[in-house]
């Protein structure tokens, strides 16, 4: 399997988006997008490196997928105003 096809099964695998994982590899969306496209390829560590951390991921212990959109009353955070 070619490096591209690598990324693209294992984010298949754990069901997240592209950006969930170009986040995940603490990459920018565009680099991690033309890296699965096979438009570009890093070198040969960072391509290790990438594919071992995708491997170690199980599917159970992926955070859960958000929506776009609004938080939900869960996720809101409540700042609390500065006291001077």
């Amino acid at each position: 399997m070619s490096f591209s096809q690598l990324l693209s099964f294992h984010r298949s695998r754990l069901g997240l988006s592209q950006a969930a994982v170009a986040e995940l590899l603490q990459t920018p969306f565009r680099t991690y997008w033309s890296w699965e496209s096979g438009s570009n390829t890093p070198n040969k560590f960072t391509q290790q490196v990438a594919v071992a951390l995708l491997e170690s991921l199980r599917s159970d212990f992926v955070p859960a997928r958000r929506k776009g959109g609004r938080r939900s009353d869960r996720e809101r955070v409540v700042r609390q105003p500065l006291v001077a």
